[in-house]
């Protein structure tokens, strides 16, 4: 019986009765349907000794640290079995160990463990676990090679442990657990007969069982299996476990575990279920119970093989169920064939995981011969004699149906070991991947698994296509699948000349040109609503289908946007219609939000995959930032140990190593074998048995004597030691493998010495070996390990191209010094260490070598077995699914198109397999170049979709799936997402070179860059390459070095932000080195950097004089900017055409193509700093001017005038001229300056103050001042009357004008000026205002509308939505608000 003792439990310790309960096998039923135990949780119970049974895993025992081990706390005692117990076949030999040794070796390693031999006394203590260890018996044993050795192997071994089983029962109360590894596959029922009929048969033969039978049943899994399958049967005898008391039974315990899974089955309780004359009411005959245990090991490895996916099916509601199956091919159309015969499903409801395996013996070369019936199928058994509940029934039935399938299953598996040798595996593929692929696959999937009906795959495939029919929201002439296509070549930014015709006037001809012209108004005009339709259709690659989409363009006196309607429907689940709104965004980049104009800044950001460190390179797209790096832990760091280990032998006084002197010398531009780079971090010389061993390549050429530098060819070797042998130079070099040579120069002869270590003595056994991690979702995963999820570990070796051997389990591995291993359950894999790639991919897996050894090799060929490394890891589980998200939508709609531009893999796979390639070497370029990274303006807009979309994915794959499950998004997310991004800012209508530093800056921060607060002074450098893209102008606070300008002229070579170098820099332009506002101001390229740094920041602190005129000293950039700036400056004819009319302030064209266009002229308000500055836009037009392209139409008069050389062009003009006294002086001192009242009067300005005036509706307004009127700050602007109507009844007609004078307002300017304009804005509907307010807002309404026509503005009324605010307080409900303009002239005063 299972005993519990009254004792005190310690933390985390169970009874044997509780863990029984909870993770043991209770009953018939749950050998096929098993409980989910995770190895990471198990605990042995108290009073419990383990018997541990696996061979080969390089120690005498499992250490402290493995999963079985896990809880089982600080204070374990352990004992080893070195020798056989009993008689041995195959006449063994003893090989002599010295046993203490390596007792004591392991015991220093595991200080948790107590040796049995000195602390006896401690088995009497059920608290603390015993640990019994037959893991190293076979070293101590060697055997004759012949035929049969591996089952004397297994004979020998597993008696030992029956034996030391038998001896713990009886000398012991405690519980006896026996621990196996299950094996990776089954053999069929007729191989277990044969077995059992071959040992009936062999009688006292050495090798009862033929070799045929041996090689199927090879493994120690299949040899326990085989023990228990005849234990359980009528000949019991057979088997070593009958070497255990019957009454001893239920104190035995079997521990058997796959993929992290595992059973706990007590021999005693199936005993109890066996029929036997002893036990006639057993519910098992002996042959059930033998087909009960071998359907118990499928159950576990399909226990082993279930994911938080998975369903579990309840066995009692399975009774009623009749199941069906259909084969699904990937093929779309063999797919819909195939699910339109409805007649072939008899439910909906879903089938169990079925195997279905074709034996598919095509690659087995001639010779080789395979005897299996394929068609054979296990007789099914009838228990006459017992009686079975209907859930009994089920089960049985059900396993004959399985045992049947496992039939075909063990053939298949039969053909596989055949094929083992003949290229099963096959190297990655991008395969062709559309919008339609992952749906497809999903719905395959599901279908296979029995949890798709035939209508659901026909449904799935419609979603899949739907996108296909629908038509472009932005283009409505377009299917979206054509609109959505974007060639490469029309990204390329070509034309970047600011007019066709020459300039007269510009004599730098580099002036005529900018690359930024389109950078935002062709993106804007051509590429973002195809970019935006990409994010959208993007998750079709995720599951989530398009299946509808309209757009609604709204237009508001306070501004416009779209609203986007996305019907998304997830292959399981609901459709959902999802609103996004995106305000519009003229050409400019110029949007409006709540009656406030926006801009957003270009962000810099990494480029999708670039180099940042010598250990790391950084995975950047729109969803998240991925780091691909060597990990930084010290047992998997070789370059950190190779740098100890010359200082350890610095200080040995027996070392050949002296004199060390540390620097770091390592120069990362320079690409250089890993050994050589790896020293050079830290160590720039050490002698070695007194010879100079060089590590600073800077110095080369004064280390090295130049005739030996030039007699080497330093592409191919690295010199870093020579010395002089009998008059004879020889030089010791790396090449690119790292690997040291010694070359002779006078005879030319090349001796390979090996690794430095080897050159250094130093045991290459104890080398370190490097590996990747990928830092994902806040955890860092071996590289192997999420490669080897996504492609199975079998083609993850064939893909990296790398060369490895297989051990089998059982035999020597043989290491040589330059190998390391990877350690499963049935083989060893072995590479080498000088391949960093082999190191880097694979060594990975050695972080988990206590798991994965329990494990076979072949069970990581697919997904489920990678379950139990991320338990060990402690990664939740629900990041699988992220990982498999990341290889479906990770490389997003930009980041493909920037990958392709930089000739990088588009594919996940092969972009992680890249960035694990740059990582064998220390190379690098700056992080802070500006040509690995790209430069996004509006692009991001796209994203900011993109982001909600992936929001709302990830949402949905958390929750729980059903049919009611969908994608669900904020309306207001997408909007708000952009207008609180922190490259988004109010735009300042100062002048129009602050508009194009606008335009031209280049910030870090915002969604998906960086914050000022993390870049130190290193991260804000110029460098080399940020010539001919980012120019000297900077800001002059503490963002210095986090904002930049971009030059006149950037290299920006495509929409998608990409740039390049300026190759040749003693011959660069102007303009692709210094900004806009240093092009204008002539000389200061010969002052101070820190004043020309002043030029750029003075211009945004600048506004208008009414009398500037045109520098008399000009650089010529002075004539483009009126090409550079936004429309709202200076407007340019885009095409020829003619001057059609002139209607107050409306000029109205007619291009030579038909298209007319309208646009404002006179006055015009910005906003500067909040501050209002009154503009002027005029025109030399007249109506019927004709007119070129480039011909300027209307400009702003206060910064521009017509040119003298260029009539039907402007220049820009920036102050007056005057004369100018150097003199020391009272009213001189500091940087201040005396003017006289003449030029005070000269340097005039205008500036406007809004005066607003809230009118509730139900008022009458009299007396409003009229426009031009001149105010000052008593003036009234008019007289507000609230309602008296239902008082003239009651009151006398003096008493009515009284109450008049007493309730009437009069609201006054406050300011002194000119009344300029007067607008109003209102809420609330005109039916319900006064007649006086009636009059002047439909009036003012009618105007509106008039004028917005003609410049095709949709905008028809004042009216604004009631939440408006005006300086911090809503304008409310039934409200008419009047704005008066009032404009004044200021001169240069004391303090300007």
């Amino acid at each position: 019986m299972l005993e519990d003792l009254d004792v005190s439990l310690e933390a985390g310790q169970v009874t044997m009765s509780s863990f029984d309960r909870e993770h043991g096998i209770r009953n018939v039923g749950q050998l096929m349907t098993l409980r989910q135990n995770d190895m990471l949780d198990f605990t042995l119970p108290m009073n419990s000794t383990l018997h541990v049974g696996i061979r080969g895993i390089g120690e005498i025992g499992l250490s402290e640290d493995d999963e079985l081990l896990a809880n089982a706390g600080d204070r374990i005692l352990t004992q080893y079995r070195f020798k056989y117990s009993g008689a041995t076949i195959g006449a063994p030999v003893a090989v002599h160990r010295a046993i203490l040794p390596e007792v004591k070796a392991f015991l220093k390693r595991n200080k948790n463990f107590k040796w049995y031999e000195n602390s006896k006394s401690w088995v009497t203590t059920p608290t603390i676990p015993y640990i019994i260890n037959y893991c190293s018996i076979d070293s101590s044993y060697r055997y004759r090679d012949r035929d049969g050795v591996g089952l004397f192997r297994q004979v020998n071994f597993f008696n030992t442990i029956v034996d030391g089983v038998v001896n713990e029962l009886t000398g012991s109360d405690r519980n006896q657990f026996m621990y196996f590894d299950t094996p990776e596959t089954l053999p069929s029922l007729q191989r277990l007969e044969d077995a059992e009929s071959q040992l009936l048969k062999g009688g006292g033969k050495e090798l009862p069982i033929d070799k045929r039978t041996r090689d199927i049943l090879h493994s120690d899994g299949h040899f326990l299996l085989l023990q228990l399958w005849l234990w359980a049967g009528e000949n019991s005898h057979l088997s070593i476990l009958s070497k255990i008391e019957p009454s001893l039974l239920d104190r035995v315990l079997f521990i058997t575990s796959v993929d992290g899974k595992y059973s706990a089955l007590n021999l005693g309780t199936f005993q109890k279920w066996i029929r036997s004359p002893e036990n006639p009411k057993g519910s098992l005959s002996p042959q059930r119970a033998q087909r009960a245990i071998l359907r118990h090991f499928m159950s576990l490895q399909q226990l082993g093989s279930l994911t938080e996916d998975s369903i579990i099916v309840d066995e009692q509601s399975e009774l009623d169920r009749q199941n069906s199956e259909l084969e699904v091919r990937v093929n779309e159309k063999d797919l819909s064939e195939t699910v339109g015969k409805d007649s072939e499903f008899v439910s909906e409801r879903p089938a169990d995981p079925v195997l279905k395996v074709d034996i598919d013996t095509k690659g087995i070369n001639k010779g080789k011969t395979l005897n299996v019936n394929t068609k054979a199928k296990v007789s099914t058994l009838k228990d006459t004699d017992a009686e079975l509940s209907d859930e009994e029934d089920f089960l049985f039935d059900q396993m004959d149906r399985d045992l049947s399938q496992l039939a075909a299953t063990a053939a298949q598996s039969e053909v596989d070991q055949l094929l083992d040798s003949e290229n099963v595996y096959r190297p990655y593929e991008v395969k062709p991947v559309d919008f339609t692929t992952k749906i497809l696959d999903t719905a395959q999937d599901l279908h296979s698994r029995g949890l798709f009906t035939a209508a659901e795959v026909r449904r799935a495939i419609s979603l899949a296509n739907r996108y296909k029919q629908l038509a472009s929201p932005f283009d409505p002439s377009q299917k979206l699948e054509d609109y959505s296509v974007i060639n490469p070549s029309e990204l390329i930014i070509k034309d970047t000349r600011l007019t066709e015709k020459k300039i007269h006037g510009v004599l730098d001809e580099s002036m005529m040109y900018n690359a930024t012209k389109d950078f935002t108004s062709k993106y804007i005009e051509e590429v973002m609503g195809r970019d935006i339709t990409n994010a959208l259709l993007h998750f079709q690659k995720g599951g989530i289908a398009l299946t509808d989409i309209n757009m609604v363009r709204t237009d508001e006196l306070m501004g416009s946007y779209y609203t986007i309607s996305a019907q998304l429907t997830p292959v399981v689940g609901k459709p959902t219609t999802v609103r996004m709104s995106i305000p519009v965004i003229s050409r400019d980049g110029i949007f409006m939000a709540n009656g406030v104009k926006y801009r957003q800044k270009i962000q810099r950001r990494d480029a999708p995959i670039r180099k940042v460190g010598p250990d790391m390179v950084a995975l950047t797209s729109l969803m998240s930032k991925i780091f691909v790096k060597r990990t930084p832990r010290v047992r998997f760091n070789y370059g950190m140990w190779l740098a100890n280990q010359i200082n350890l032998g610095a200080m040995d006084s027996t070392s050949p190593i002296g004199e060390v002197k540390h620097s770091n010398v390592y120069d990362p531009t320079i690409k250089l074998p890993y050994s050589y780079s790896s020293i050079a971090l830290e160590i720039s010389e050490f002698k070695f048995g007194g010879v100079p061993f060089y590590f600073d390549y800077s110095r080369i050429e004064q280390n090295f004597p130049a005739d030996i530098l030039s007699a080497l060819d330093l592409t191919k070797h690295v010199p870093f030691a020579f010395k002089q042998e009998e008059g004879v130079s020889k030089v010791y070099v790396f090449d690119a493998n790292d690997m040291v040579h010694l070359i002779d120069l006078a005879g030319g002869q090349i001796q390979k010495v090996g690794k430095i270590t080897q050159l250094l003595g130093i045991d290459r056994s104890l080398e370190p070996v490097n590996l990747a991690e990928i830092q994902v979702l806040g955890n860092d995963v071996p590289a192997g390990v999420m490669l080897g999820y996504q492609l199975g570990l079998g083609n993850l070796l064939k893909t990296s191209g790398v060369e490895y051997r297989r051990v089998k389990k059982g035999k020597p591995a043989n290491l040589e010094p330059h190998e390391f291993s990877v350690i499963f359950e049935d083989e060893t894999l072995v590479f080498s260490r000088d391949d960093q790639k082999a190191c880097l991919l694979f060594n990975g897996f050695n972080r988990l070598k206590n798991v994965i050894r329990r494990i076979s090799v072949y069970s990581f060929d697919k997904p489920d077995a990678y379950a139990s490394l991320l338990k060990a890891l402690k990664i939740p589980m629900d990041h699988l699914k992220q990982y498999s998200n990341i290889f479906d939508v990770w490389i997003d709609h930009l980041t493909h198109g920037a990958l392709v531009e930089m000739g990088e893999p588009t594919d996940m796979v092969l972009l992680y397999l890249s960035a694990i390639d740059k990582l064998v070497d220390n190379a690098y370029e700056d992080p802070n170049n500006v040509t690995d990274s790209v430069l996004w303006g509006y692009q991001r807009v796209s994203g900011f979709v993109y982001d909600a979309m992936y929001k709302a994915m990830r949402a949905y794959a958390k929750a729980p799936q059903s049919k009611n499950a969908s994608i669900d998004i904020n309306p207001r997310e997408v909007w708000f997402s952009i207008i609180q991004d922190q490259t988004v800012a109010p735009i300042e209508e100062s002048n129009p070179i602050h508009a194009i530093k606008e335009k031209d800056v280049v910030v870090f921060r915002g969604k998906g860059g960086r914050s000022a607060d993390t870049m130190t002074a290193k991260h804000r450098q110029f460098t080399r390459d940020a010539v001919g893209i980012i120019s000297e102008a900077n800001v002059d606070n503490g963002q210095v070095g986090t904002i930049a300008y971009l030059t006149a002229d950037p290299n920006i070579t495509s929409l998608r932000g990409t740039c390049k170098k300026v190759e040749d820099l003693d011959n660069v332009p102007r303009t692709k080195v210094q900004s806009t506002a240093m092009l204008l101001s002539p000389g200061s390229d010969m002052d101070d950097s820190k004043r020309v740094t002043f030029t750029n920041v003075m211009f945004t602190s600048t506004t208008f004089l009414h009398d500037s005129v045109p520098n008399r000293v000009l650089s010529g950039g002075e004539r483009t900017v009126a090409f550079r700036t936004d429309d709202q400056w200076a407007r340019n004819a885009k095409k020829p055409g003619k001057v059609t009319a002139i209607a107050g302030d409306i000029l109205t064209v007619q291009y030579d193509d038909g298209e007319t266009e309208s646009f404002s002229i006179g006055r015009y308000f910005g906003t500067w700093s909040g501050n209002i500055i009154p503009h002027q836009i005029n025109t030399t037009l007249k109506v019927g001017d004709v007119f070129n392209k480039d011909d300027i139409l209307a400009y702003n008069a206060y910064y521009f005038e017509p040119d003298n050389l260029n009539p039907r062009h402007v220049i820009f003009k920036r102050g007056i001229r005057g004369n100018v006294l150097f003199w020391e002086a009272r009213d001189t001192l500091e940087d201040a300056d005396s003017i006289s009242v003449d030029f005070s009067k000269r340097l005039s300005t205008s500036a406007t103050e809004k005066r607003y005036v809230t009118i509730p509706a139900d008022h009458d307004v009299e007396l409003l001042v009229k426009q031009g009127g001149v105010v000052d700050p008593e003036t009234i602007l008019c007289t507000l009357r609230p309602p008296l109507s239902g008082l003239s009844n009651r009151y006398s007609q003096e008493a009515l004008d009284a109450l008049d004078a007493l309730n009437t307002l009069t609201p006054k300017a406050k300011y002194d000026g000119v009344i300029e304009r007067v607008e109003l804005m209102y809420t609330g509907e005109l039916e319900a205002m006064s007649d006086s307010l009636q009059e002047i807002v439909s009036e003012y309404d009618a105007k509106l509308y008039r004028n917005n026509r003609k410049l095709a503005n949709p905008v028809k009324t004042a009216k604004i939505d009631p939440s408006y605010s005006i300086k911090g307080r809503e304008v409310g409900a039934d409200q008419v608000v009047m704005i008066f303009y009032v404009t004044k002239l200021f001169g240069a005063a004391v303090g300007d």
